[in-house]
């Protein structure tokens, strides 16, 4: 039993780690593009302008999905902006925010389970951002957030919430333990009563065996005594009557 529930406790606490999301790396070395499926929650990173960026996907629709956008993800001030991607759109990050855009990302296919189809591809340096063009990407400067944060909130309250799971699940295991314990005792102390109530009946049996032998000893003491008294009275007459031949035959003799 403390191995099942064991068990379910590590299948639980790895599915708050999947709930948090999978990170992934892409490399653009010796190659200007990369296709990669994603899911919600899920993160890519990868290297350009010798610096490590993060794309997260935040939230995914039938016709596209929105991202949190993190450049520069190891200095120590980043600043995070949503971006969106469609069917229809390609998304344009300026990482360094030098006016030139530096990749561009598009969304091929939506699944049925939500998984993204993304490629990936590195911008020419010559292609600048035009404020023009549908791009997808929404900056918003004054909004500053360290995305890893949130990666992290997720795997403690994922890890709090197992722990809190399996903190009931083992005072539950304990108290049907004791309720056992409980019953096993309660059975134990009923069945020591009956064997107690057995014994009694077998002691009053054998004391009504006893008694049934002592009458009948006592019985045939009795009849014994009364057949004695019964030959003894007629050996009496049978005297009295030789006494009384023996006087009859003395006075006929005179």
């Amino acid at each position: 039993m403390r191995w099942k529930i064991i068990f379910g406790l590590m299948i639980l606490l790895s599915f708050s780690f999947v709930l948090a999301g999978n990170s992934y790396d892409v490399s653009f070395e010796g190659q200007n593009s990369q296709a990669i499926y994603l899911y919600e929650d899920d993160e890519v990173r990868f290297e350009l302008l010798d610096g490590e960026h993060s794309l997260i996907v935040e939230e995914v629709t039938t016709t596209g999905a929105k991202f949190d956008v993190v450049p520069f993800i190891h200095d120590e001030i980043t600043n995070a902006w949503p971006g969106i991607v469609t069917l229809d759109t390609i998304m344009k990050v300026d990482l360094d925010k030098d006016g030139y855009n530096d990749l561009n990302v598009a969304l091929y296919t939506v699944a049925a389970d939500g998984e993204v189809h993304l490629v990936l591809q590195v911008a020419d340096e010559v292609n600048v951002v035009d404020d023009n063009i549908v791009t997808g990407l929404v900056v918003d400067e004054d909004e500053e957030s360290n995305v890893d944060w949130k990666n992290y909130l997720l795997a403690f309250l994922g890890i709090l919430i197992v722990v809190v799971i399996a903190v009931f699940v083992l005072r539950s295991a304990d108290s049907s333990e004791e309720i056992k314990e409980e019953k096993k005792e309660e059975k134990e102390e009923e069945t020591k009563e009956e064997e107690k109530e057995e014994e009694k009946e077998e002691e009053k049996e054998e004391t009504k065996e006893e008694e049934k032998e002592e009458t009948k000893e006592e019985t045939k003491e009795e009849e014994k005594e009364e057949k004695e008294e019964t030959e003894e009275e007629k050996e009496e007459p049978v005297e009295d009557k030789k006494e009384e031949s023996d006087d009859s035959e003395e006075k006929q003799e005179e």
